[in-house]
């Protein structure tokens, strides 16, 4: 999977943060938004270091994006709907603390997600000419849900169903034999 492959090249907290993402994406917990904004605080002071663009020591994730508004919308030449998408992650972050939602589904994993590649998209032309990268979509709709308790509750009875089922069709499959068997002796 290339989306992101350039992020995790940048140091090693961003890519632990990007992988701690994938793994709530996997569980499909709601620690994801915990996670995200965590990424994007460590994505944003990186970009104010690269820039050496001063922040303020223990800033949000809202107050290092309107400080870093002008780097990104004038000379970077974000548009304002990607610059209002990382402002509305911000803003689901902070709900997400105030609330503890208890449920993350697919389609707002896939679409924060989404929202922060196009964020990061614009920054990584704007230091890597020769950024290739696309988002892909289906890669964390397949990622979703992979271990959650639910998944795994499911595969099990799968499972434990195609057992019983494989069982049945072995008796049956002895039962044939033993016919014919009979049949010929």
């Amino acid at each position: 999977m290339d989306t992101f492959k350039y992020l995790q090249s940048f140091n090693k907290e961003i890519k632990n943060r990007y992988l701690e993402i994938e793994k709530m994406i996997l569980h499909a917990s709601s620690s994801f938004y915990d996670a995200l904004g965590n990424l994007l605080e460590s994505y944003l002071v990186y970009v104010a270091m690269y820039n050496k663009i001063r922040i303020e020591i223990g800033a949000s994730h809202g107050k290092i994006t309107n400080t870093l508004r002008p780097l990104l919308m004038d000379f970077m030449s974000m548009d304002e709907k990607t610059f209002n998408q990382i402002k509305q992650i911000s803003g689901n972050v902070n709900m997400h603390k105030h609330t503890r939602m208890r449920y993350v589904d697919c389609n707002t994993c896939v679409s924060n997600m989404h929202s922060f590649f196009d964020f990061y998209a614009v920054v990584s032309k704007y230091t890597c000419p020769t950024f290739q990268e696309t988002f892909d979509f289906q890669y964390y709709r397949n990622l979703y849900g992979m271990m959650s308790s639910t998944n795994i509750i499911q595969l099990i009875k799968t499972f434990k169903e195609t057992s019983i089922n494989q069982k049945e069709e072995v008796q049956n499959i002895q039962v044939r034999i033993e016919k014919y068997l009979n049949l010929l002796s």
